[in-house]
């Protein structure tokens, strides 16, 4: 009896396990994806009797084989290590979530994008696991980036444990991952992270026990105090001499985690027009004006603590979809100008300045004063809200264009230097302006050459003419006629000004003239504009270009000679004004 009882455990033991494995296969197969597997491991398989499914069950995840094309196996290991199948292992996780009753509600909360919404799932998972859970554990995602509601397979099964989706109809862009959990939820406690980091499960735990000690106030794994930069008359936000010291109003920094009371902030935190117009892709620079501007204080954890949680381990793959590419370097100015709009400058004893100068481009920064219009001044001076093209990874502002002024610079005379002098201050704030006399050329990288070269010439967008007669530099030796070919190939816009044609030393006839213009005149006529010094140059000019020009002719006084003396004065830094032709600095 003993032998057939001991023999019934033992059938009874291998059906259990059959039945165990069987259970673990169908959770398996939820995710597997037998074409992903079988094509990519197609060596593996080879000489197997196993279906593709049991090769991964039995053998496929020791040897580290992906079930599908989004869970890595080996990383999701070296992040959440255990020893068995580590699919199974995920997919048996408990809830994520508690209703315990906390003195407030606390939710966790995220926000991705489309970039890195295939990853989110592992930062999330760091949420659910925490030893202090939330009753909340909310991924706000912008409806505009996700218009179908479609969300990866991986977010699907985390919502069984937990994880609420919550799209929102605005879209806040960086500022999704706080502001429409905030709106909904007023009177929670909101504790937020970024997708690309992992954090550690005692770090919820850490954060709310300061919250007990220091009720009312904003709580985060590190804080620095804002420091002014004397040189570029601003805020340094990354300042080499990082100071941690604590203060009332603080840079803190969203990646390692922040934890937000109820009410820390002023209402116009929702005022998405002032964020995309101020901080266009710095959540955290808002939340922290807006804090502010709230008479919130912010809390730093205890240098030991800092020490543990003030840098989240990065996400294998992520950072180049990161969001800090666009605005790390962009912090500086957009922290200063929303304290200037809203007047806190004092608050944090930041000097107050009109304009900035972008340490990059050093093109001038545009700093709104307290009740100006943004939506007006936004037109008129840079910024953007959805960056195109290329910009000043600095400031956004667009890369200026390129003009290319040509003029008898350097010949000694200072009424045609005074141009390039007139030219630069008038318009290198708004673009590269780049110089050379009509006997040499330019290259792509802003250096002189030959007129002769075989080299590439610079690409500019726009082409001045200006500062000398025009007739006789029509000749051979010139590159005027040069440039104008190339400008009218390019399809880029030219503008003759203030230039003298010089008819009255030549004694020409308008029919003289006409001849010696030749096939000039038909470069002319495609000027955008044209402006001489005397009636009788425009009188001659319009005789031989025709009437079709008339719009755009125009006589100007030769205002360079008239008020030497006045430009000299409105550059107190160039008194002495060089009488040769010199390259420009900036080239």
């Amino acid at each position: 009896m003993c032998i057939y009882r001991a023999l019934s455990i033992v059938i009874l033991l291998l059906f259990s396990v059959e039945a165990e494995y069987e259970a673990d296969k169908s959770q398996v197969s939820e995710i597997f994806d037998i074409e992903h597997y079988s094509a990519t491991y197609k060596m593996h398989l080879e000489g197997s009797t196993l279906s593709p499914l049991d090769h991964f069950m039995q053998v496929g995840w020791k040897e580290k084989l992906n079930p599908n094309n989004w869970f890595n196996i080996e990383l999701y290991q070296e992040l959440y290590p255990c020893q068995d199948n580590p699919v199974l292992d995920w997919l048996n996780q408990a809830s994520g979530i508690t209703t315990e009753i906390h003195p407030e509600e606390v939710i966790f909360s995220m926000t991705s994008h489309p970039p890195r919404i295939g990853t989110s799932w592992l930062s999330l998972e760091s949420f659910l696991r925490q030893k202090k859970k939330a009753n909340k554990v909310i991924l706000a995602l912008a409806r505009s980036d996700f218009p179908d509601e479609i969300i990866p397979q991986s977010l699907e099964i985390l919502k069984r444990r937990g994880l609420e989706i919550l799209f929102s109809d605005i879209n806040y862009k960086v500022a999704t991952k706080l502001l429409p959990v905030l709106k909904e939820n007023p009177e929670a406690v909101i504790i937020t992270g970024d997708d690309d980091r992992l954090y550690l499960d005692d770090w919820s735990e850490v954060l709310l026990n300061e919250n007990k000690r220091h009720p009312g106030k904003i709580i985060s794994a590190s804080t620095r105090s804002y420091v002014y930069d004397s040189a570029g008359k601003g805020i340094d936000y990354l300042a080499q001499d990082i100071r941690y010291e604590q203060s009332a109003y603080s840079i803190f920094e969203g990646f390692a985690g922040v934890l937000y009371p109820p009410h820390a902030f002023n209402e116009e935190i929702f005022n998405l027009t002032n964020f995309l117009m101020l901080t266009p892709c710095a959540d955290d620079v808002w939340f922290q004006t807006m804090a502010i501007l709230n008479g919130t204080e912010t809390i730093s954890l205890s240098k030991e603590m800092r020490e543990r949680f003030s840098s989240p381990r990065e996400i294998n793959g992520t950072q180049e979809a990161g969001l800090f590419h666009e605005h790390l370097h962009a912090n500086d100015w957009m922290a200063y100008r929303a304290l200037s709009y809203y007047g806190l400058l004092a608050h944090i004893d930041i000097p107050k300045h009109d304009t900035l100068s972008c340490k990059a481009c050093k093109r001038k920064v545009w700093i709104p004063k307290p009740g100006d219009d943004l939506r007006r001044d936004h037109t008129t001076h840079m910024t953007t809200t959805t960056p195109k093209g290329k910009k000043c990874q600095s400031c956004f502002n667009p890369h200026p264009k390129k003009v290319l002024s040509i003029g008898a610079y350097g010949l000694g005379n200072i009424g045609d230097n005074i141009y390039q002098e007139t030219l630069d201050h008038h318009l290198s704030d708004l673009y590269d302006m780049f110089f050379i006399n009509d006997t040499v050329r330019m290259d792509i990288n802003g250096n002189y050459i030959l007129r002769n070269s075989q080299e590439e010439d610079l690409d500019f967008d726009a082409l001045i003419i200006g500062g000398g007669g025009i007739l006789r530099n029509f000749e051979s030796k010139s590159s005027i006629s040069y440039y104008m070919q190339r400008a009218i190939q390019n399809q880029k816009p030219f503008f003759i000004v203030s230039t003298g044609i010089q008819t009255s030393k030549a004694h020409l006839t308008p029919t003289e003239a006409a001849a010696h213009f030749g096939e000039t005149a038909a470069l002319l006529r495609q000027a955008s504009l044209i402006t001489v010094r005397s009636n009788e140059d425009h009188f001659l000019l319009r005789s031989v270009l025709g009437e079709q020009v008339r719009h755009k002719l125009h006589m100007r006084p030769d205002l360079g000679y008239l008020y030497a003396d006045l430009v000299r004065d409105s550059f107190p830094e160039k008194k002495n004004i060089s009488l040769s032709f010199k390259q420009d600095q900036r080239m």
